[in-house]
């Protein structure tokens, strides 16, 4: 779980919440909260990189810069592995976290 904590507190930045005692059948995990009330429930799961690569399932971020948050990511040495920046969108990136877990992150207009 320190690999996570690291990966969503320290470098997405999200806050950690408190967790109730009596979750996910005892699983190790942690609750984040992601502005406006959002909030993220991590929990370990044997076997998560298999089940989780394959999928197209993700959650959704507002990001205020995409450009910014993919320098973050670079420098933390977090892969951008198989998506690239789209060439008619550049305010969205997609990426995994280190357990194949699939994240967007979108940075929205004014107007949007």
């Amino acid at each position: 779980m320190a690999q996570a904590h690291r990966f969503y507190v320290e470098i997405l930045g999200l806050s950690e919440l408190t967790r109730p005692t009596a979750t996910d059948n005892g699983a190790p995990g942690f609750w984040l909260g992601c502005g406006n009330g959002q909030e993220v429930h991590l929990s370990a799961e044997s076997r998560a990189i298999d089940l989780n690569g394959a999928s197209a399932r993700h959650a959704a971020f507002q990001a205020t810069s995409v450009a910014n948050l993919r320098q973050v990511l670079h420098k933390a040495g977090v892969s951008l592995g198989e998506f690239q920046p789209e060439p008619d969108n550049p305010k969205r990136l997609f990426i995994r976290d280190p357990w194949g877990n699939r994240l967007e992150f979108v940075e929205l207009t004014k107007d949007e």
